[in-house]
């Protein structure tokens, strides 16, 4: 099945992602890597997400982030299965849901017991922490180059 190309916002994020996150990563194991698929436990190969960026740790996804474009809040059943399918990917243990039309992103969080948590982070003031690589990312750094995002 084909896919539309990504719009340059998408991309625009995306690429700050990888470029904020290749440094901060530098030294600690882990790497950012982009079109990787994650394969979840429970279906075959075939059936692998593939996130718009993501991090590894040794031989496991830990981090995996999606650019959510205004189209997609449309489909909420499909984010929500894709959402499920990456939760059941082995090793990983943060989601984070990049909103392509605001500054704003939802963390996903696997707890110790293999519940979910969820946060949400907004405004371009405020800093994205992923707990399970220790690092900090603003979110102004992520957003950077857009215009247009309500305040």
């Amino acid at each position: 099945m084909a896919h539309a190309a990504q719009s340059p916002d998408h991309a625009v994020i995306a690429a700050n992602l990888a470029g904020a996150l290749i440094g901060r990563l530098r030294g600690s194991g882990c790497r950012t890597e982009l079109g990787s698929g994650a394969a979840p436990l429970r279906q075959q190969r075939n059936t692998a997400r593939i996130p718009d960026a993501s991090i590894r740790c040794g031989e496991h996804l830990r981090v995996v982030f999606e650019v959510i474009s205004p189209s997609e809040l449309r489909h909420w059943r499909d984010r929500d299965q894709k959402r499920r399918d990456l939760q059941d990917v082995e090793g990983v243990l943060e989601i984070v849901e990049v909103y392509q039309a605001e500054a704003a992103v939802h963390v996903f969080r696997r707890a110790d017991d293999g519940s979910w948590s969820f946060i949400a982070i907004d405004g371009l003031d405020a800093v994205l922490r992923l707990e399970s690589v220790g690092i900090e990312l603003p979110l102004a750094e992520i957003y950077e180059g857009l215009e247009d995002l309500p305040e």
